[in-house]
């Protein structure tokens, strides 16, 4: 992957999974990550502490469950005050449970 350098990208579900690989990937490139999780914490927390090991300038774990608007909302608001910059991607882990 090209330099990502000082860009932002807001992965959802990137605390486990194919989201995990994307801001993993994203990192590696010099992406500044915003690693977000809807109940898992811990293995947020973890990538954050291996994307800062292995490129990333900064990542930030941020909690929000993007399926409700008012939480999603305060991840933009959250990842702007914490990583100010000119250039913001989006990386939305979609998945539908049917509950069978």
């Amino acid at each position: 992957m090209g330099t990502l350098n000082g860009a932002v990208a807001v992965v959802t579900g990137a605390s486990r999974g194919i989201g995990r690989a994307i801001a993993e990937e994203l990192g590696q490139g010099g992406a500044r990550v915003i690693v977000n999780y809807s109940r898992s914490k811990e293995p947020a927390e973890d990538l954050v502490q291996k994307l800062k090991e292995h490129g990333s300038r900064q990542a930030v774990a941020i909690q929000a469950d993007v399926s409700d608007a008012t939480q999603a909302a305060r991840l933009i608001e959250e990842t702007i005050q914490h990583l100010a910059a000119s250039t913001y991607w989006s990386i939305t882990q979609a998945s539908i449970w049917t509950g069978r």
